[in-house]
């Protein structure tokens, strides 16, 4: 069965939209925070997002990412520090950590997107002491009609069943074919005859012609 990320396109396009949220190098100043997601209309996904500072100091900035229950604060430092440089799923994972030039970045990119249903928040929190610039861009999908997405997912789905059906009838009509013209081989076939051998080879020979004519 088809998972509703797959078939998005197929879906009502009344039932859902995407959202591109961005950042494009915005000061912030100490102590404060720049939100890339913040409290959306709508429950949907958080398909992919990527956050980069630059400043003196701006490693120990910090990525908020709340959604639902689930909330999660680590500066780039801390990400840094205990290995978190590949795809982590829901946790943000550092992609540059440049502290000649003081530019650091992370993403978001989970396997499966991240679902919510009435919270999410994304942002990014200068040092108290220090003046950072953020750059960032996202991806989520927002359901506009949970009950219309429902009812296209399904009449899509159905189809796809039926296909399915379709496919699974002709599989096995051909294996009943197969059986017939095995079976009608099989009832032609006469059984060999012991040629009264007291040492048995001739039964054997004959057994291994029969064989020989099944396969």
């Amino acid at each position: 069965m088809s998972n509703i990320h797959s078939i998005l396109p197929l879906l009502d396009e009344d039932s859902w939209r995407w959202q591109k949220p961005e950042i494009d190098r915005t000061v912030v100043g100490p102590g404060n925070q720049e939100p890339l997601i913040e409290q959306p209309d709508y429950a949907g996904f958080i398909y992919f997002a990527a956050l980069g500072v630059q400043g003196e100091g701006s490693e120990q900035s910090e990525i908020q990412f709340d959604f639902d229950q689930f909330k999660s604060a680590r500066s780039y430092e801390d990400l840094f520090r205990i290995g978190l440089t590949e795809n982590t799923g829901i946790s943000p994972s550092i992609t540059r950590y440049d502290t000649t030039n003081d530019r650091y970045a992370a993403r978001i990119s989970p396997n499966i997107p991240v679902a919510y249903t009435d919270n999410a928040r994304l942002m990014v929190r200068a040092p108290q002491n220090k003046e950072i610039t953020i750059d960032a861009i996202g991806l989520s999908l927002e359901i506009l009609d949970a009950d219309l997405l429902a009812r296209s997912y399904q009449r899509v789905t159905a189809g796809e069943v039926i296909e399915n059906f379709q496919s699974m009838t002709d599989q096995l009509s051909k294996l009943n074919r197969n059986m017939e013209q095995f079976m009608q081989q099989f009832g032609d076939f006469e059984p060999p005859q012991d040629n009264g051998n007291e040492d048995g080879d001739g039964l054997i020979d004959d057994t291994s012609d029969f064989i020989d004519e099944i396969v």
